[in-house]
């Protein structure tokens, strides 16, 4: 995975939480784990829930990770984060260095 920069600490340890659950993605558009989405991943790394909005754009426009909009009542939708191929790719590259 050749990447212009490395990816930062704050980032891996997204990618190690999402990496732990739900790898297949969501059951189907209603049903998504809620300790995928923003807030509850805040509150697993110990951060405020801004601290994630910056990684998880960057490492969606890596294609690390990938965002799926889950019907959560009404009209609102709530945002899921899952592992992408590459995302896992890269997590054992560099576990294994």
């Amino acid at each position: 995975m050749d990447h212009e920069q490395p990816i930062p600490k704050n980032c891996v340890n997204i990618l190690r939480h999402l990496s732990q659950r739900f790898a297949n993605g969501p059951k189907n558009m209603f049903e998504g784990p809620t300790e995928n989405t923003q807030p509850e991943l805040a509150l697993a790394l110990g951060v405020v829930r801004s601290a994630v909005s910056q990684p998880l754009s960057l490492l969606k426009s890596r294609n690390l990770i990938q965002v799926i909009p889950l019907h959560a009542g009404g009209k609102r939708r709530v945002n899921v984060y899952f592992l992408t191929a590459d995302g896992n790719r890269y997590l054992q590259s560099i576990d294994h260095t």
